[in-house]
């Protein structure tokens, strides 16, 4: 089994066999510039555009060549002799979660290389795979506002699946990878008061969000969840903003953005789910899943579309102009925030991501959403649009 295969899942052409700057050229995802792939002509054009896209598809999950033979000598994963020809094999590697290669490498192709540097034999698969895995950092954000009302109106601004949504992504994300030290919840729970360092008022919230992203070096993927309310705010009005556990301090966008996004470093990977009323236009990013009731979602540019570093993904519950709601389960006899429910129950299934247009067009009629409840998806990077990790 050659690295071509490894890579890209496929049989690869003729004459590709035991090309070590091809395989290194796949791996680490940079074209190469030298004459001696030049003669492959067009078969190594169709397969450099075959495996950068799976390279486009997640390099957090792509391991670089040099990193992967010093993983290998770490775990003692030394040449072994097979076949008749007593060369060493290369054994399979199962393609890498998260990534666009939809085949896995079958023995049906196996093949021998005499290259004994490519030829280490894989053993000790599921370690080597979770060894691989990107760090992973989480926030988690659920405002109950038990016994608060609106001010001016009265009204109640209770929650009541503010917490379950908490403990259901928590839940989630730790069977899809996440450690529980990496993951931060700030929530109003019973026994937690303001001068707990995990209650979700203003203060604590702009701190977590900037350490979230600061240390963008020491993890590949972030991801943050706000359950709570967004309203206008209520000293002046002027404009929506998201409603901390101390709702006469809102946290406006500009807020937000400052702390979460400008700190994030140009490579840096932050997926955002805004469980909230009135998300839709919450952050702007060049490109929109343009989610309809009747068709396929499709992806457009945005005119007035933010440019922000890094791979930023942000899923609001609702339009601008709309209210999220909250549902009852009847499974569980719990409540819910739709969104919530709806991404940890896809989740469940696509542990490794999932496809967020076919997301949006399978939940198309789901009874759990309302009829004037249509899910936002903004994202900086075409290349990732179309796919959502935990």
């Amino acid at each position: 089994m050659t690295i071509v295969e490894v890579i890209t899942g496929i049989v690869p052409y003729p004459d590709l066999q035991n090309q070590l700057a091809l395989a290194h050229a796949i791996i680490d995802g940079r074209r190469p510039r030298f004459k001696p792939l030049f003669r492959l002509g067009k078969c190594f054009n169709d397969l450099w555009s075959y495996a950068s896209t799976c390279w486009n598809a997640d390099p957090d999950l792509r391991p670089r060549a040099a990193a992967l033979e010093e993983l290998m000598k770490t775990n003692a994963l030394l040449p072994e002799p097979a076949g008749p020809s007593g060369n060493p094999v290369l054994r399979i590697l199962p393609p890498v979660p998260g990534t666009l290669i939809s085949r896995a490498n079958r023995s049906l192709f196996s093949r021998f290389t005499s290259n004994a540097r490519l030829a280490l034999r894989l053993v000790h698969r599921s370690s080597v795979a979770e060894s691989l895995q990107p760090r992973k950092k989480a926030l988690l954000i659920g405002i109950r506002y038990r016994g608060r009302q609106w001010p001016g109106t009265g009204d109640s601004m209770e929650l009541e699946g503010a917490h379950n949504d908490i403990k259901l992504w928590r839940s989630t994300l730790i069977s899809c990878g996440y450690l529980e030290r990496d993951i931060c919840i700030l929530w109003d729970r019973d026994g937690v008061t303001p001068n707990y360092t995990s209650y979700p008022n203003r203060e604590n919230i702009l701190r977590e969000m900037r350490a979230l992203t600061a240390d963008s070096q020491d993890y590949q993927r972030r991801f943050l969840v706000f359950c709570g309310n967004r309203s206008k705010a209520p000293n002046d009005g002027s404009d929506h903003a998201l409603i901390g556990a101390d709702i006469e301090n809102p946290i406006h966008d500009s807020d937000v953005e400052a702390n979460l996004l400008h700190p994030l470093a140009k490579l840096g990977s932050l997926t955002m789910i805004w469980d909230c009323c009135y998300a839709g236009n919450m952050f702007s990013l060049n490109w929109q899943v343009d989610e309809t009731r009747m068709l396929r979602p499709a992806i457009r540019a945005r005119t007035d579309g933010q440019s922000i570093p890094g791979r930023v993904l942000s899923i609001g519950a609702c339009q601008d102009d709309q209210k999220a709601c909250e549902v009852m389960v009847p499974s569980s006899g719990m409540r819910y925030g739709a969104l919530t429910y709806l991404l940890n129950r896809k989740f469940q299934d696509h542990p490794n991501g999932f496809s967020l247009c076919d997301f949006l067009h399978g939940i198309k009629g789901d009874p759990l959403l309302g009829p004037d409840q249509d899910i936002v998806a903004t994202c900086t990077d075409i290349v990732h649009k179309p796919w959502l990790y935990p």
